[in-house]
Parts: structure tokens; C-alpha cells; sequence
């Protein structure tokens, strides 16, 4: 029996150790210079096969009952200051809620208006290089700034910001949005140099007059050093530009198509308000390439799937290095799985701050401690 045994132990004893460490395989992709842009493009395999990034739970806010500082009705955006404190941008009413590390409630800051630091229809929420919050206030056209305590400091306005939606600022004062309009059929993405009576438009693309679900937009994030990563969901590619503006790395991974999900539409239909006929809506054939995009501190790029990992409710996540090359797969929840909005995952301090769902639906915002085994 000893001698059946042994063999058997053996293999328990190898498979143990090697699920203990990374399988790293060679990276099979190509890097090269085009046009004075570095090209990388990625295979559909990862460098490494298994599980090499880990998201560890600390922290839960938003409860279904009890004081209304802890309730959450529709998070917004949110994030969090160098001293860990968490922001959340919430609906009904408009105002940011702010909590220290340990989740406690501090206090609120804004609240509905026309006036000085007062919200109409705000969109996101950003800290910015000088640790001020700005609020991005898309019904007023304006971009208000407040100090980590909530006290109204100045704001921007802006014909372009009416209607803009997602917008970010770098340390510079440049503010990035994406926009389209009746009188074209684009969609653009736009930067916006200060006195703000100017731009540019860095990418568009024509727009559909038939709208299609899920649509294909811009997404974008703003990378160290005032650089800016920015990709069309239609294709799954991503552009890397320099402070300037100027296109210095191309990231680019094979994919294959993935079918819109009978899942999906009834989620979809779900949302769709009653005034809306079902009938109308023209469902694509396929998801887009990707759904949204975040960077870490190391300037890792992490893309959010439409391919749910098999047997769960987590979706798939491509992690690129910071050199552009496919590192590993990991997998999230999403709280919301139909919603549009960009920032639903924020990294800060080795920190993910992760916008989900509790077993009732209801609304939280969870912390996540990140560690890396690579």
C-alpha cells in the first residue's frame, strides 16, 4: 500500500507547490516603432496563467436601513484623499458624502442649486494634483472645487461642459471630456485648454443615426505626469499620450468577439423606462471590445470585460503592465451591470475602491487591499 501510495503523494505534494507560484509562460507579443510611436501588441494569452493579483476586503459603506448618512442611493462617482478619506458622489439628494478610512461618516459637502458650489446634475467627482475635489457639474456647465474639509473655493464654466458627462483636469488645468451633437454625427473626445475658450479635439468617430445597444463610446483615464490613456470601445486598443498631446504608445491585444447575452437584455429591459418601447431597441450583435478601463499607482492598465468568469458573478479583468505588455487575468463584481458610467473602480495607495451591490441590491462602495505574486 506504502507503494501507491507514494507516488500519489508526490503529485499532490508538486501540484501543491506550483498553484503556490506563478506560472509565467514566455510573452509571445511584438513591440515596435512606428511613425515614432512604440506599437505593442499583445496576444490573447496572458504572461502568466494563474492568479498572480489578489483583492483582499476591508471595508463596506452603504447599509439598506437605518441613519441616512449610511444610505446610498445611486453612487455616482467617488474617491479618496491621501489620508484615505472616501468621497462618494450620491443621488437623491445630489451631495457628496465623505467617510474617514474606518468608514465613519465626517459629513457632506454640496447640496442642490444654482448657486456658489451648489449641484444641478453632477457627473464625477476628482481629486486633483493640488488636493482639491473637483465636482464636474455637466447640468450647469460648470467644474466646482472644494477643499477636503468642503469648503467652495472657485469654479470653472464652460459651454463645453454643458451636457459633457465624464470629465477629468490634470495638474495643468487642461480638462478632458468626451461630447456629441445634434448637428453632427460625431462623437469627440476633447481637451480643453485654459481660459477654457479653447480646445482641441483629440480623437472622434462618426456616430450612428440608428443608436445601438450596448453604444460605443471614448473612455479615458489620466495616467502620472499629466498623460492621458484613451480608447474606443469598438476596438480594443488603447493610445497613450504624452502632456503635450502627443501619441507615444499604442497598446493592442487579439480579440474575439463575444455575443450579446440574452442576460444582458433582460437586465437591459429591466432598466428601460416604460415610456421607452422594447421593440425599438437595436441590440448589436456583439458587446464592443471592452466596457471601461482604470490604472494603479504603477501605471498598470485594467480592463473590464464583457466575459463573466464561468460559474460566478464576477467579470473578467485584463491587466497590462505598465510597458504595455498582457500580464494576468483577475476577475470583479460590478454593482451596476447595464450602467454607462466610466468610474466604477478606483486604485489609490495599493488600495481598489470598488462600486457593488449587497445580496438585496442595494447600493455599497467597497476597499479592497491589493497584493501582487509575481
Amino acid at each position: 500500500m506504502k507503494k501507491i501510495y507514494y507516488p500519489i503523494l508526490v503529485v499532490i505534494c508538486f501540484l501543491a507547490f506550483a498553484a503556490a507560484f506563478p506560472q509565467k509562460a514566455k510573452w509571445k507579443g511584438s513591440i515596435e516603432e512606428v511613425d515614432g510611436v512604440t506599437v505593442v501588441k499583445n496576444p490573447k494569452k496572458p504572461i502568466y496563467s494563474n492568479e498572480i493579483v489578489f483583492f483582499n476586503e476591508e471595508l463596506s459603506i452603504g447599509k439598506p436601513e437605518g441613519p441616512e448618512d449610511y444610505i446610498l442611493n445611486h453612487i455616482l462617482s467617488f474617491a479618496a484623499d491621501d489620508e484615505g478619506n472616501i468621497f462618494i458622489l450620491d443621488r437623491k439628494p445630489y451631495r457628496v458624502k465623505v467617510y474617514d478610512k474606518e468608514g465613519k461618516y465626517i459629513r457632506s459637502i454640496g447640496r442642490m442649486g444654482q448657486g456658489p458650489g451648489e449641484f444641478q446634475s453632477p457627473d464625477n467627482i476628482q481629486f486633483t494634483d493640488q488636493n482639491e475635489l473637483m465636482v464636474c457639474d455637466s447640468g450647469r456647465g460648470v467644474i466646482l472645487f472644494f477643499s477636503v474639509e468642503g469648503k467652495f473655493l472657485r469654479e470653472i464654466k464652460s459651454q463645453m461642459l454643458i451636457l459633457a458627462g465624464y470629465t477629468l483636469i490634470d495638474s495643468q488645468g487642461n480638462i478632458y471630456l468626451n461630447k456629441s451633437t445634434l448637428r453632427e454625427p460625431l462623437y469627440k473626445f476633447h481637451k480643453i485648454f485654459p481660459p477654457y475658450e479653447n480646445s482641441e479635439v483629440v480623437f472622434s468617430f462618426p456616430v450612428s443615426t440608428k443608436r445601438t445597444v450596448p453604444p460605443r463610446r471614448i473612455r479615458f483615464s489620466l495616467l502620472p505626469g499629466d498623460r492621458v490613456v484613451w480608447g474606443i470601445q469598438s476596438e480594443y486598443e488603447f493610445h497613450l499620450c504624452d502632456s503635450k498631446g502627443t501619441t507615444i504608445k499604442r497598446i493592442l491585444k487579439e480579440h474575439t468577439a463575444v455575443r450579446v447575452s440574452e442576460d444582458y437584455k433582460e437586465k437591459y429591459f429591466e432598466r428601460l423606462p416604460s415610456s421607452f418601447s422594447k421593440k425599438s431597441q437595436n441590440f448589436s450583435q456583439h458587446f464592443p471590445a471592452f466596457d471601461q478601463f482604470f490604472v494603479d499607482d504603477e501605471g498598470r492598465l485594467f480592463v473590464k470585460t464583457y466575459v463573466k468568469l464561468k460559474g460566478t458573478d464576477k467579470y473578467i479583468i485584463d491587466v497590462f503592465d505598465s510597458e504595455g505588455r498582457y500580464l494576468c487575468q483577475t476577475s470583479l463584481k460590478v454593482g451596476d451591470e447595464i450602467s454607462l458610467d466610466q468610474d466604477k473602480f478606483v486604485i489609490k495607495d495599493n488600495m481598489l475602491y470598488s462600486e457593488e451591490t449587497d445580496e438585496d441590491g442595494f447600493p455599497v462602495l467597497k476597499r479592497y487591499r491589493i497584493t501582487w505574486n509575481y
